[in-house]
């Protein structure tokens, strides 16, 4: 009996999802697929369903079902690359499809760390004076690339004014609601304050020094 190679029946829009083309080989649904992938993999009426065909479209579906988690997830708040691939592997997804997925959002500048990076270190600048060690803190959690971690600092403290006169600044604003506490409360806020905000501990000696000089015992002789 000779056996009769199956072909793809249609290509045609999905009724669930309208950004992709449901794929029909002799009556039978197979795979749902973005434009993109069609394209790519040259899919066809008429064209004849093999071995290769079959698993060249399993793969790209599972790439296409990855790209679509993503973007779900970037529409709620953006990630880094490595963030967003421990996220999709997390969901189920194989790492394979998963990093082949990044690539194509990087492409798509949906995934743009540098970006993401800048925008970090301006929500926490917005949000008062911050030394190094608050920013490199924050972008490392955000999973950025430690090479990139300490470009964008080393680009931010270049555009900032100097990492002591930006503690001054924020240290002078604090102390102007501190005036009825005493010395000791104030240095004590003053050096937790500071320290939160990622000043290195020589930045913060030299602000309390400057700011509230503890009494010289000569004079209180």
């Amino acid at each position: 009996m000779i056996r009769v190679m199956p072909h793809i029946a249609s290509i045609e829009s999905s009724k669930r999802d309208p950004n992709r083309l449901t794929v029909k080989v002799d009556g039978r649904s197979v795979a749902a697929l973005s434009q993109r992938s069609v394209t790519a993999l040259g899919l066809e009426v008429g064209q004849a369903w093999d071995e290769a065909t079959a698993a060249a479209v399993l793969n790209a579906s599972r790439i296409d079902t990855a790209v679509a988690e993503g973007l779900r997830r970037l529409s709620r708040r953006p990630m880094s690359r490595r963030k967003l691939l421990t996220k999709l592997i997390e969901s189920g997804h194989d790492e394979l499809s998963c990093k082949a997925a990044i690539d194509r959002l990087i492409e798509l500048d949906t995934v743009n760390d540098e970006r993401l990076g800048r925008q970090l270190i301006q929500e926490i600048l917005g949000r008062g004076a911050a030394g190094p060690s608050l920013l490199r803190d924050k972008l490392r959690r955000a999973l950025l690339e430690e090479e990139l971690v300490e470009s964008l600092i080393t680009e931010s403290v270049n555009d900032q004014v100097s990492e002591i006169d930006s503690a001054m600044r924020l240290a002078k604003e604090r102390l102007k609601g501190w005036s009825s506490q005493s010395l000791a409360t104030k240095r004590r806020r003053l050096a937790s304050l500071l320290n939160r905000r990622g000043f290195d501990s020589d930045t913060v000696e030299e602000v309390l020094t400057s700011l509230t000089p503890e009494p010289d015992l000569d004079d209180l002789a």
